[in-house]
């Protein structure tokens, strides 16, 4: 019979981020796009699912909001248009 060999421990660490800390990264990357850009163009920063999941939940934040409008285009690309006035950025 062949012995069980005992499982070997792995242990990693995991970076999390909160929704408003994404919001505030978010929001301090959009001064320096354009009033119209598409969703890829913020995953640049994102290295993990979880962050990029973060990020776009934080989007859907910022359109409840409406400080942003999302549109999707006729290829499944998600494009974002700043919003203007008070409310928007």
């Amino acid at each position: 019979r062949q012995q069980l060999i005992s499982p070997k421990s792995v242990s990693y660490t995991v970076k999390e981020i909160s929704l408003e800390d994404r919001l505030l990264e978010l929001r301090s990357r959009f001064i320096s796009l354009p009033d119209f850009f598409s969703f890829t163009e913020l995953l640049s920063d994102c290295d993990t699912k979880s962050k990029l999941v973060v990020t776009f939940l934080a989007l859907l934040d910022l359109a409840r909001q409406q400080k942003i409008w999302l549109e999707i285009d006729q290829k499944d690309e998600i494009w974002i248009k700043k919003g203007k006035g008070e409310n928007g950025y």
